[in-house]
Parts: C-alpha cells; sequence; structure tokens
C-alpha cells in the first residue's frame, strides 16, 4: 500500500499507480496467531497449490513482474514449499519470504529453505505492539530463529507501539551481536485494534511519535518514517468528495486461493486463470479499493524491493 504523499505545496495526494514489479504471494492463507489486528479479506485454511503458483508466476512475469516475496498466514506452514521456491528460482526470479517462523517444526523448515532465498524477513512486535495486536511475536523469538538460519540477507522486522528505553536498549544490542538488520513500522490502533485499546486520533498519533523519538536514539530512522506517521495521521482527516484514499499499492498480491489483487486487504481481484491481458489491465488500473489507517499501517511488507518495507512505510538501521 502506498500511502499519500505530501507535495511541495503542504497537501497530501495520492500517487500515480506505479509499475507493478514486485508480488507478495500468500502460500498459506491463515495463521494460528490469530492476530487481532489482521484485515486481510482472504483469510482461509487452504495451501496454494503448486499448478495455481506457477501459473500465477508465469502470468506476473508476462506482466512485468521481477520479484516475488512469500508471505501467509505461515509460509513455512505449506507443505511444499521448498518446491514453490524452487519454481520461481528456475524463472530466475529472486524469491524472498516473511516468516513469523518460532517453533522448532517452524525453524527447522525456514532452516532447510533459508539458503534458496534471496533475503528472509522474521516478523515480530514490540511489547505494547503484541498486547495492541494480541500477539506474542517477541523480538527475541525472532532473532533467535534469524540466528540459526543461513541467508544472504536476514532481516528482523518490527511493530512498535509503547516503546520503552530498556526495550529498545536490548533490542539494538542483540540487533548488533546478530549482525542484523532491523526495520520499523509503527503501530496503529484502530477499528482492528483490541477493545480496551480504543485511542482518539491526537493520542494514537503522539505515540507513534514517542516512539519514533525514542527508536531514533538507538537506530538511524531515516526521513521517510517521520513522513509515514504524517501519512497515518492525514488518513484519518476528513478528505473532499467521496473522503476516501486509493490504494495505491507498489506491489501484486497473490492470494492461497489464486486470486491477484492490489493488496491483501483488498475487496477487488481477477484469477490467475484470466488472459494475461486482463492481469495486465487490472494491475495498471486505478484501484477499486481505499486506504484506511489500519491497511495502511500493515500493509508496508507489500512494498519493492523484495519484501523490504517500502518509501514511507519504514524506518531501518542496524543496532
Amino acid at each position: 500500500m502506498t500511502v499519500p504523499e505530501e507535495t511541495t505545496g503542504g497537501t497530501m495526494q495520492a500517487p500515480i499507480n506505479p509499475p507493478v514489479r514486485t508480488a507478495l504471494i500468500s502460500a498459506q492463507g491463515h495463521f494460528g496467531m490469530g492476530c487481532g489486528c489482521c484485515v486481510r479479506a482472504d483469510r482461509t485454511d487452504s495451501f496454494l497449490d503448486p499448478a495455481t503458483y506457477a501459473l500465477a508466476l508465469s502470468q506476473l512475469k508476462e506482466t512485468g513482474v521481477e520479484e516475488v516475496c512469500l508471505s501467509g498466514g505461515e509460509p513455512v506452514h505449506h507443505p511444499q514449499i521448498i518446491q514453490l521456491i524452487r519454481q520461481t528460482r528456475q524463472l530466475r526470479m529472486p524469491v524472498s519470504m516473511t516468516t513469523s517462523a518460532r517453533t522448532v517444526s517452524e525453524v527447522i523448515t525456514l532452516s532447510k529453505a533459508a539458503p534458496l532465498l534471496a533475503q528472509v524477513t522474521v516478523c515480530a512486535d514490540s511489547q505494547g505492539a503484541g498486547r495492541l495486536r494480541g500477539t506474542t511475536r517477541t523480538a527475541e523469538a525472532a532473532i533467535s530463529t534469524l540466528r540459526v538460519i543461513r541467508a544472504d540477507v536476514k532481516i528482523l522486522h518490527v511493530t512498535c507501539w509503547e516503546m520503552t528505553d530498556d526495550e529498545c536498549a536490548v533490542l539494538a544490542s542483540l540487533a548488533s551481536e546478530a549482525k542484523l538488520e532491523v526495520q520499523f513500522s509503527p503501530g496503529a490502533p484502530g477499528e482492528h485494534a483490541l477493545p480496551d485499546e480504543g485511542m482518539p486520533l491526537q493520542g494514537s498519533v503522539a505515540q507513534q511519535e514517542l516512539d519514533a523519538t525514542l527508536l531514533d536514539r538507538y537506530f538511524t530512522l531515516p526521513g521517510r518514517y517521520r513522513a509515514h506517521l504524517r501519512a497515518l495521521r492525514d488518513l484519518r482527516r476528513p478528505r473532499t468528495g467521496d473522503g476516501r484514499w486509493p490504494c495505491r499499492s507498489a506491489s501484486a498480491y497473490v492470494s492461497a486461493d489464486g486470486s491477484i489483487q492490489r493488496c491483501p486487504h483488498g475487496q477487488t481481484s481477477v484469477t490467475v486463470h484470466a488472459p494475461p491481458a486482463a492481469i495486465r489491465q487490472f494491475l495498471a488500473a486505478s484501484a477499486q479499493d481505499h486506504a484506511t489507517p489500519d491497511c495502511a499501517s500493515l500493509c508496508h511488507l507489500c512494498a519493492p524491493p523484495l519484501c523490504h518495507a517500502g518509501v514511507g512505510a519504514a524506518g531501518y538501521g542496524r543496532g
């Protein structure tokens, strides 16, 4: 999801649809963590069929997609995940993975897959974000996973909310010791936050700014992180017209059932079985879906390159 950009005049405007060069592909449609924040429209118990995946790769490559990121649900739960990775490499398309692998069986599968991947991103939540999102994906567990795998690029991605000085210090020390790149994105309570976490806009914005200031003491946050916070704030403000920001995802998204969308949180789609011209037209046309603060804060892993957080969607640095 590419959120509105700030012009030189100081107003926020939705950017023009960028060409789609990357694809986020859901290898498995459901993950047992049951994140309270999840607004995905395609949660199912199904696995992506290798034949459907092969067709999706062929169709997307023909439309100009160059790179693929496998996600979920939880991609390492797919019984043929190694086969999916090899299918991608056979087409000479770099393939990466975004995962929350923690258990012994998940880490064993990830260890087998990692050497074949261009990049592995393991997701985590700060302590406050875990309470907000209803998860137990600790940064310490994510770092333990990253320590035992072999991959060209290993990234820890942390969703931040109500960070503390002690928590930042420990995270910086662990990440530095493990020689990891760390990426951050802001937590954002909204209609999908847990019931007791409701917060007025001013309080939410203030908390995000406090977290960013604290993180900046330990990590190098680029200016685009603050720009993303401003964009999230402006998404909550009234607009003229229908009052909604159009989605401008920079990537394609393929669900586990073979539907191609502009975003994991989108409602409109085209099937991978459609003619290539129809898929190309769908990805090039103006999006029918609209951005919300919830989806804009969660959609950062869809942006290029690979499954890196996109411009305006995350800050990163080394501890």
